[in-house]
């Protein structure tokens, strides 16, 4: 503002010496002195009134500049809020898509035509009296859940539930240290139990005879019973991924990973109950 104010004067001053000089010339008739003076003045005029106008158009250009810029900013932001929202949107639609899965993936772990199962969310995770690993589903005894009910996943056996009430149950997880489950190699059928570890991506495999191969790799399946109680047999346990000791001692164990991801369970399946749908007949000799 102070540099303006004293452009204005100098040029007014200029000005006033131009038209003084101008008046002299016309009165004198020295047309030459004067004429030189009036090219002098406008040499020096000239290049200040230039330069106030690149000045002026200078100020002019930076505040467009700086619009856009503020413009710009004010679009980024509104571009980053709407980026926002829609990265919310699209992990809403990714839980509900897969909360629409889970239905069918838990029916192709437990077959419909010979077991009941119903869906259950899970609430929470922690420890319940002699477990450390639990879980809370938001089913109870009203939607006919009772002790020993099987937990599966859609991918393997999670548990079974040790403590129910109205609305809700709590179920031990496989990695629990104090679970211990009946199971058997598929293909071999040897069996033997796997025990938890505490560890949520490994379990311990001993198997009741010594001498079986326990090949790397290898699937584990429960034993379980046929009414499903208190583990629903067939299900999918984990793969064996390394072995501790060698064939005849008593100690050898391998290591299971476990089919169900403990530290990403949402939607269960609980085994309620199994249909018996084939009568036994009694055993008789052939031929009779």
């Amino acid at each position: 503002m102070r540099d303006s104010g004293r452009l204005r004067l100098v040029l007014a001053l200029l000005f006033l010496v131009s038209i003084s000089l101008l008046a002299i010339g016309i009165r004198s008739g020295e047309a030459g002195l004067i004429s030189a003076l009036r090219s002098s003045t406008l040499q020096i005029t000239g290049p200040v009134q230039s330069g106030a106008t690149s000045l002026g158009e200078t100020f002019r250009v930076v505040a467009e500049n700086l619009s856009r810029v503020t413009s710009r900013d004010d679009q980024l932001k509104a571009l980053q809020v709407e980026n926002e929202e829609l990265k919310f949107k699209l992990s809403q639609s990714a839980d509900l898509r897969r909360k629409a899965i889970a239905p069918d993936q838990l029916l192709r772990i437990v077959p419909p035509q010979n077991y009941k199962v119903i869906p259950a969310q899970v609430t929470a995770i922690g420890n319940t009296g002699d477990f450390r690993w639990t879980i809370t589903v938001d089913a109870g005894s009203i939607d006919g859940v009772t002790l020993n009910t099987t937990v599966v996943s859609g991918t393997g056996l999670v548990g079974r539930i040790v403590q129910v009430s109205d609305n809700y149950s709590i179920a031990s997880l496989l990695i629990d240290p104090n679970v211990k489950v009946g199971v058997r190699l598929e293909g071999s059928a040897e069996i033997g139990f796997i025990a938890g570890t505490g560890v949520i991506d490994k379990l311990s495999l001993q198997l009741f005879d010594p001498y079986a191969k326990m090949p790397i790799g290898a699937r584990v399946i429960s034993w379980g019973s046929d009414t499903g109680k208190p583990y629903m047999p067939g299900l999918a346990i984990g793969r064996i991924s390394s072995v501790e000791g060698s064939a005849g001692q008593l100690n050898r164990t391998a290591t299971v990973i476990p089919s169900a991801d403990i530290s990403n369970l949402e939607i269960v399946g609980l085994v309620l109950s199994a249909k018996r749908d084939v009568l036994r007949d009694p055993l008789k000799p052939q031929g009779d």
